[in-house]
């Protein structure tokens, strides 16, 4: 394959942490329940931005968090 055709390719989905904060208490983690949540004013910055990327079907709530922890999640899944 030539290397400016790897170029050609547009994502699809985009991965986004909204937090950092998990309940649990996993020995092998270090988070121990802290962290901290992404204001629902930079989320609507950040969705803005997304909604002008050609091809974007898909954003995935992901990352050392639990997603639910964000007290706005409902509000941003509402938004996409």
């Amino acid at each position: 394959m030539h290397p400016l055709k790897l170029l050609s390719n547009k994502p699809s989905s985009f991965s986004i942490e909204i937090t950092t904060r998990c309940p649990l208490k996993c020995k092998y983690c270090d988070r121990r329940g802290t962290g901290a949540d992404m204001s629902y004013d930079k989320f609507l910055v950040l969705k803005d931005r997304l909604d002008q990327v050609p091809g974007l079907d898909r954003v995935v709530f992901c990352g050392i968090g639990e997603s639910l922890m964000n007290r706005n999640f409902y509000r941003m899944i509402h938004e996409l």
